[in-house]
């Protein structure tokens, strides 16, 4: 795992100091960090400078936040999923993907939440649904969970 902030929790923090009127130090570093880098042309975009993508990826903000929004609803169905190993688990949690896609999510996909009698493995499909489709194969899902 690498120690870069996720651009999920910088744009909620940016989001929070705009409507508080305070910009923690860090914060105001970051960004002028990326203002800078970007005045000066040394990186293509403002998402870029200010490290909003991960390296190598091209996709926009919103995706970024999306595709981390999923891999933590992921994470937490993943810890409800039976089995000894990591395999296991990712084996198990590929199958209730496709489970769910097929049986729950096209009766669920249009409401606000999830259904409160849905269990916490239900609950963090449904999200993980919400945010983007999530992988359907252990290996996808072993990727996904390591992001």
């Amino acid at each position: 795992m690498n120690d870069r902030p996720r651009a999920a929790d910088l744009v909620k923090r940016l989001l929070v100091a705009t409507t508080t009127g305070r910009l923690p130090e860090d914060l105001a570093s970051w960004l002028a960090h990326g203002l800078d880098a970007f005045l000066r042309g040394e990186a293509a975009t403002l998402c870029g400078a200010l490290g909003l993508r991960a390296p190598g990826r091209t996709g926009r903000v919103v995706s970024v936040m999306a595709l981390e929004a999923r891999n933590d609803a992921l994470r937490d169905a993943a810890q409800h999923m039976p089995g000894a190993s990591e395999t296991a688990r990712c084996e198990a949690l590929a199958a209730a993907v496709r489970r769910f896609e097929t049986d729950v999510w096209p009766r669920v996909r249009a409401l606000e939440a999830p259904p409160a009698r849905f269990d916490e493995t239900q609950s963090a499909l449904w999200f993980a649904f919400r945010a983007g489709q999530p992988p359907r194969s252990t290996t996808g899902i072993q990727a996904a969970l390591r992001q």
